[in-house]
């Protein structure tokens, strides 16, 4: 996979007030945007009205519910705040036409508050407050692991080492503990009934093997190693590949790399070394991080 585009937004824009930076209970909606994966105009752009039971703490548990993890974050460049989050990055999901192949596409989606015909980018959602943005300090555990900021729902991240890359990956906190415990939950699966129970139950993780291809009996032992996929090294997917879809580049450009791989595609390797500055612009950035080697070595095919 190649690094996301991070889209800009003109300062004058969110001094004019385009951007919400109240505290008054919004009235929830997304801005919903398909552009060209290598850049351009929108072909799609289009207001779509949530339902009154998502707010401002669920509007992302929800988003991902509809249109999956995403790929990336959807930044902004404020003269004053410098680059933050307004909203997510996506694949086009099947059911929203293109003029062209979905692949090469890319669904932008912007959280909205007020009323139809005056709404706003909920910057909120994701910063609190622009203050919030110089309040993250970079500090020391007490373990030698440095940790920014405090924890804020949404915007805590995990980082560790995956010691076979001699890399550091860094994920949504929420997002690995989740995918954990659903790897967990497949590689206990002992038969493929059990197998078959679990896809409507996973929100991050993908089955090992394609149970559409052979039809195989409930009753049928299933035995997680002697899937190719997994032999192959290619399940779970590398955390260092998960990290490069959807770390900010402007994060780790000068520190790190992307690698490939002849058979699994590329990942972002990012050397221990790095880890106080990652620590540190990633508080910038208004994301606070917590170093766990343990949880993301649980999500890593090693």
């Amino acid at each position: 996979m190649v690094p996301r585009r991070t889209a800009t937004a003109s300062g004058d824009a969110i001094e004019a007030g385009c951007m919400r930076e109240d505290d008054r209970t919004p009235r929830l909606a997304a801005c919903l945007l398909i552009r060209p994966r290598d850049g351009g105009d929108p072909v799609v752009q289009k207001e779509v009205e949530l339902p009154p039971d998502v707010t401002t703490e669920t509007f992302e548990g929800f988003v991902r519910g509809r249109y999956g993890p995403p790929l990336a974050a959807e930044m902004a460049e404020h003269s004053v705040l410098g680059a933050f989050r307004i909203g997510w990055i996506f694949d086009v999901p099947p059911d929203l036409a293109v003029p062209g192949r979905p692949e090469d596409f890319e669904l932008v989606v912007l959280p909205l508050a007020g009323e139809p015909g005056d709404r706003e980018i909920l910057v909120e959602l994701f910063t609190g407050s622009p203050a919030d943005h110089d309040t993250g300090e970079v500090g020391d555990t007490g373990d030698g692991s440095a940790t920014a900021g405090h924890d804020s729902g949404s915007r805590a991240l995990v980082y560790g080492l995956i010691e076979y890359q001699h890399s550091l990956a860094v994920l949504p906190a929420d997002m690995a503990q989740v995918l954990s415990k659903e790897l967990q939950q497949i590689e206990d699966a002992r038969t493929y009934g059990e197998l078959k129970r679990l896809p409507p139950t996973l929100r991050y993780a993908d089955l090992p093997v394609a149970l559409d291809d052979v039809d195989h009996p409930d009753d049928e032992p299933f035995d997680i190693a002697s899937c190719p996929a997994v032999g192959g090294g290619d399940w779970p997917q590398m955390a260092t590949q998960m990290t490069l879809d959807w770390l900010p580049v402007e994060v780790w450009a000068d520190c790190g790399e992307i690698v490939t791989t002849v058979f699994s595609g590329d990942y972002l390797d990012l050397p221990p070394e790095c880890e106080n500055v990652l620590v540190e612009r990633l508080a910038k950035l208004g994301y606070t991080c917590r170093r766990d080697d343990t949880l993301i070595t649980s999500v890593d095919v090693g």
